[in-house]
């Protein structure tokens, strides 16, 4: 995918359709901060004075773009906002700009809840994020849709086309087992790995949070698609345990 990219000549600021897809992958994973910000009724102009304040400069510059971004954003808008930048350099800091402004964004919401209620919070934003994946599935595989697909394995094509793909070039899932009625992976890119070091400390809220996300994705397919979450139980050679998932039907 990437060599597609770069068949682009290196002079021209053209995108092509992996930048495309990279873009409303972003676009779609930004909507699930969105989603809780919403929810929770957060002033979201206060929130961007906040995160002007605590985001490094070269994260701030796409700001003004993810508060233009909504739902009805299209990849189609993507050329528009290049400018003098070549698409996968924007990408790639756009990127990064996306997943810090989650970590920031879910951080700042516990931070400012007592105690005692975080718990509740918790399970409020992980509602949140499991409609946010919901929405996700009807957009993206309007045609799968509470279509009662009962075998599991199609949940490793279903989340190739999701803003949780590591789309271009990362893999995301290594299949440990997979049969008809259940499926194990390891999870190689959750916010445990990717998460800058100034985020690191909220990797566990918001691997916890994507994993409920995936659910409403999974869930927006067949009702009967349950999941388990495993964070940091699974130990592959000298690296450090990394987190899983499996999934099957209820009965």
């Amino acid at each position: 995918m990437m060599k597609a990219m770069q068949s682009t000549p290196w002079h021209l600021r053209q995108a092509s359709f992996e930048h495309h897809r990279w873009f409303q992958d972003l676009i779609d994973l930004h909507a699930l901060t969105h989603q809780w910000l919403s929810d929770f009724e957060v002033n979201e102009a206060q929130h961007e004075h906040l995160l002007q304040r605590v985001l490094a400069p070269e994260i701030r510059e796409h700001l003004p773009l993810l508060n233009q971004i909504s739902n009805t954003t299209l990849s189609s808008e993507f050329e528009s906002v290049l400018h003098e930048t070549y698409p996968e350099e924007f990408l790639k800091r756009f990127e990064e700009t996306v997943w810090t402004v989650q970590a920031w964004s879910l951080q700042s919401l516990l931070e400012k809840t007592p105690s005692g209620e975080k718990p509740a919070l918790m399970n409020s934003i992980e509602k949140s994020a499991w409609k946010a994946g919901r929405i996700c599935l009807q957009k993206r595989w309007p045609h799968l849709v509470d279509s009662g697909q009962d075998d599991i394995r199609i949940l490793a094509s279903l989340f190739q086309n999701s803003p949780l793909s590591g789309y271009p070039d990362r893999k995301v899932h290594l299949v440990q087992r997979a049969t008809a009625q259940s499926m194990e992976w390891i999870l190689l890119d959750c916010p445990h790995r990717r998460m800058p070091s100034d985020t690191g400390s909220i990797a566990d809220e918001l691997c916890r949070v994507h994993h409920h996300w995936m659910h409403g994705f999974a869930y927006g397919m067949n009702p009967r698609i349950a999941s388990d979450y495993l964070p940091r139980k699974i130990k592959l050679a000298s690296e450090s345990p990394l987190c899983g998932q499996k999934w099957y039907l209820h009965r």
